[in-house]
């Protein structure tokens, strides 16, 4: 792992470079109305992960911040911190951020990371947002109408069923997840991506954790199991990565121990999973393989405007999709489990802001994209081959 102050700066000066745009925007100073600031971490959490730097005005001078003029002042900066803090728990549902000080040119800017939330609108005052290229705006009524049907179709989070086989499939998608966060945890080591990932770690804790409290559990004797796998997560999503590869190495033994839990859990769950009728999952199968290259399809587009964030959002979430699709019953029968999961690996793969979507790829980006994705063409059409 690289210098984070370094990286920071580097971020910093591509970004002033670049000007505001899908992932980036700038405030010149902490807004008197705090809602001003809100509306933008809640765009970003609706559509996708960002960064919003305060000290920086519209053309992408570096002004500074007038609280704070030197980073030595601990004091300060907490209290900025918290003024951040404070403005998250005005969002419904709230926003956990993270928030950097960088110094450039004798001037201290912060810099507030924004995940992509695990909710498929957030608002701020009831009114729901979402990111534009460089806009924040109200989302139109179609807009937050197919941002819940994709989040109810794809990435909806298991609820608290009282009936054993819908709790055990959804407890089943849920360690799928999981073990797709933690097996490839090594593409997503650098910001934003590992901000995200923490952030989704930190979510799933609490999934986990809200599943351990409802009568299945205890029918199913696993209530322990998973506030085992709970606690494990918390100590994932709270680890701090320091120069050098001694950190990485202990969250992949913290995130090594909790896959072994994982696999014992969904041991002890598989046999209460219902299957689905295999035409129906054959058409949900279908239905995302289609949703996928649409995506996929748009590539062009995306580059030519400037919102790639979004082709980088799709894989990440088709990835999980994919994955979550392998471990059904369904899978086995129809002998696609394996495909679907290499299908998972290669999209969260593509996901990476280090191996893909980072700046520095330059003109070579779309290449090296389109280079990895027909890997996951050759897997569809294998897929396809066996569902017809």
């Amino acid at each position: 792992m690289g210098d984070p102050k370094a990286e920071l700066l580097r971020d910093l000066e591509h970004d002033l470079v670049k000007g505001e745009s899908q992932s980036v925007e700038f405030k010149e100073e902490f807004p008197e109305n705090a809602n001003d600031l809100a509306k933008e971490i809640a765009s970003f959490a609706t559509t996708n992960a960002g960064r919003v730097y305060i000290g920086i005005d519209d053309d992408g001078n570096i002004v500074g911040l007038k609280e704070i003029s030197d980073m030595t002042y601990a004091k300060a900066k907490d209290d900025y911190q918290r003024r951040i803090q404070g403005v998250t728990q005005g969002i419904d549902p709230p926003v956990r951020v993270s928030v950097e000080f960088i110094e450039k040119d004798a001037r201290i800017v912060a810099r507030i990371d924004v995940p992509k939330g695990s909710e498929p609108t957030y608002y701020v005052n009831g009114r729901p947002y979402v990111r534009d290229l460089s806009v924040s705006r109200l989302a139109r009524a179609a807009e937050v109408k197919e941002l819940h049907s994709r989040y109810l179709g794809v990435m909806r989070p298991p609820r608290r069923a009282d009936e054993i086989g819908s709790y055990a499939t959804a407890l089943l998608d849920l360690t799928s997840d999981i073990e797709l966060i933690l097996a490839t945890y090594r593409d997503h080591l650098i910001n934003p991506d590992l901000n995200q990932m923490l952030y989704d770690i930190h979510t799933h804790s609490e999934l986990l954790s809200g599943m351990s409290k409802v009568k299945p559990a205890e029918q199913l004797n696993i209530r322990e199991h998973l506030v085992t796998i709970s606690e494990s997560l918390d100590s994932l999503a709270s680890h701090t990565f320091t120069l050098g590869t001694r950190s990485i190495d202990e969250f992949g033994n913290k995130a090594k121990g909790c896959l072994d839990l994982l696999s014992k859990l969904r041991d002890l769950i598989r046999p209460h999973v219902k299957p689905s009728p295999i035409p129906a999952y054959v058409n949900i199968l279908s239905h995302n393989i289609v949703s996928l290259q649409n995506d996929w399809n748009s590539r062009q587009r995306r580059f030519k405007i400037g919102d790639i964030e979004l082709l980088k959002e799709a894989f990440r979430i088709h990835a999980f999709t994919m994955y979550r699709l392998s471990f059904r019953p369904e899978a086995l029968e129809l002998s696609v489990g394996d495909d679907l999961a290499e299908l998972g690996r290669n999209l969260r793969e593509l996901a990476s802001t280090e191996k893909y979507f980072g700046y520095w790829w330059g003109n070579i980006m779309l290449q090296r994209l389109e280079g990895k994705f027909a890997q996951c063409e050759a897997i569809i059409s294998r897929i396809v081959q066996k569902i017809r």
